[in-house]
């Protein structure tokens, strides 16, 4: 898996804690949310307590429930799944939209599910928790687990900031990335000639896009130290209101110092602690863009924010985790 992927950034950093845990674990991948999988397990494996790493294993969680009646099952929520599949195909898809709401309705009964059969949600974003989970589960059953940027990632080098303002979609073309370097390609349009002399960079491997960018963008191809290069960043811009739950640039971005230019939706469900660092853009009047660059220049307003979020988890897997016997988790 991508070492790099928001949903492997978030799980590794929860494993690495269990891995240090004193009571046991022990770590069970499956590969689909297929319940025969759960065959692997050991006859004489006893969990007390089992976290499940997304709630896309509905059944997985269902069946885990039969298993071990007894046992505290908690699952990680990374997302609205129905909504994230819409917002992956378009609200109003030319083709195929019967088989899009039957998609959406299968995700939804997995949604269902995986909150049915457990004890807690670990919910990634208090906005979902609000308007999505606390429907299915109860708002007392679910939690506000944030992800932190995991540890391999927070070798920060001695650069020094430069001008630079980055855009980090993925390498593959769809919906959501061609909004996000779209969006991003006319800010820039628009914010060179206000700003100093600013890079406007797009990363990853964009050699057979169909989107041709404007002269106002520079093209890093695929970065292979992104520590390294975030440490030169000044700000990161995410611009596209696309995709549900947390968007892991935004607190890595803040790991390394860097200011997030984002989008008002994005602003409004970001975590109260993060919002310091990140700059709203409202429109691409001249008078938003001047007062989003000028806000760039102060500054950094964050320090510790990562040992802050992750004493935060700490704290949940601690007063649910903190048991005799042993621990497993799935993923």
């Amino acid at each position: 898996m991508n070492r790099y992927q928001g949903s492997y950034k978030d799980v590794i950093g929860r494993v690495r804690i269990l891995e240090n845990h004193p009571s046991g674990y022990r770590k069970l991948i499956v590969t689909w949310d297929d319940p025969s999988e759960l065959a692997l397990l050991q006859e004489d494996m006893k969990p007390s307590h089992i976290l499940v790493e997304y709630s896309s294993l509905g059944r997985t969680v269902a069946a885990l429930r039969m298993k071990y009646p007894k046992a505290f099952i908690a699952v990680r929520t990374h997302n609205i799944e129905p909504l994230q599949q819409w917002d992956n195909n378009g609200w109003l898809p030319i083709r195929a939209l019967p088989r899009l709401f039957y998609g959406c309705l299968r995700l939804l009964k997995t949604d269902w599910l995986s909150a049915r059969y457990s004890d807690k949600l670990y919910s990634i974003s208090q906005w979902e928790t609000d308007h999505y989970w606390r429907w299915m589960k109860g708002r007392k059953n679910v939690h506000w687990v944030p992800y932190f940027t995991p540890d391999y990632l927070l070798l920060r080098p001695t650069e020094m900031k430069e001008d630079i303002i980055a855009c980090l979609p993925s390498s593959l073309e769809h919906r959501k990335t061609q909004d996000l370097v779209s969006r991003f390609a006319r800010f820039a349009e628009a914010a060179k000639p206000l700003a100093k002399p600013t890079v406007f960079a797009v990363s990853g491997d964009l050699s057979r896009w169909k989107m041709k960018m404007p002269s106002s963008i520079e093209l890093t191809g695929l970065i292979e130290n992104l520590p390294s290069y975030m440490a030169r960043v000044k700000a990161v811009a995410l611009l596209s209101p696309l995709g549900y739950g947390f968007k892991t640039t935004i607190a890595d971005a803040i790991a390394f110092g860097c200011y997030v230019i984002v989008h008002p939706s994005i602003y409004k469900r970001c975590p109260d602690i993060l919002k310091p660092a990140c700059v709203e853009l409202r429109s691409l009047n001249a008078e938003d863009i001047f007062h989003v660059l000028k806000l760039i220049e102060a500054p950094f307003p964050l320090d510790h924010t990562m040992e802050k979020l992750k004493e935060i988890t700490l704290r949940r897997l601690e007063t649910d985790f903190c048991f005799p016997g042993e621990a497993m988790a799935t993923s």
